[in-house]
């Protein structure tokens, strides 16, 4: 895994070594950012805040920042997980525009934090999570007026859409399918 474009391209990232965490595919993150930068939802990350929501390694995050996001928050359940995060802010010289929040996201009661413009939302496949971190995100005050919200989910896996969630757009990379989506 590296970083694929912006200041620190090409940098390696530490892997997280382990079964309960799986990173987004480097095919499937470059579509992602080619997408969302494309023009059609942004052109660039100047200046706005970052959630990556399920972490894992923080690769979503920290491509985000490497592109010129201002800041990223990273929620992680996994102390191991959020080990790795650390290593990889640190090895890449993003202490100042990178927050770690250890715990379940479900469960954060307040949000003390910046209003996220962009949450990258990557919850462990088939286990339902995504609407339900979402939502408690949305809850505690976490997430913009009109943030945009990139959803990955197993191509099979079916997500049930709540009215107040306006889906922008759905692509498939490999197994993995990437649904762009806003709060109306």
């Amino acid at each position: 895994m590296q970083i694929i474009s912006g200041e620190r391209r090409g940098a390696k990232l530490i892997a997280f070594d382990g079964q309960s965490v799986r990173p987004t595919a480097q095919r499937t993150r470059e579509g992602l950012f080619n997408i969302l930068l494309g023009g059609r939802f942004l052109s660039k990350l100047d200046d706005l805040v970052v959630l990556d929501l399920f972490a894992g390694s923080g690769a979503l995050g920290l491509e985000a920042i490497s592109r010129g996001a201002r800041q990223a928050y990273f929620v992680e359940q996994s102390f191991d997980a959020v080990g790795v995060i650390k290593k990889n802010v640190q090895k890449l010289r993003f202490d100042d525009s990178c927050r770690i929040i250890q715990g379940d996201c479900l469960k954060i009661s307040n949000w003390l934090y910046e209003k996220a413009d962009v949450v990258f939302c990557d919850p462990p496949y088939d286990k339902g999570l995504a609407l339900a971190g979402l939502e408690a995100m949305k809850r505690v005050g976490a997430l913009s007026d009109d943030a945009l919200i990139i959803i990955e989910t197993r191509k099979s896996e079916t997500l049930d859409i709540p009215e107040a969630i306006e889906v922008l757009d759905t692509r498939r990379y490999g197994m993995a399918a990437l649904t762009f989506c806003r709060y109306r």
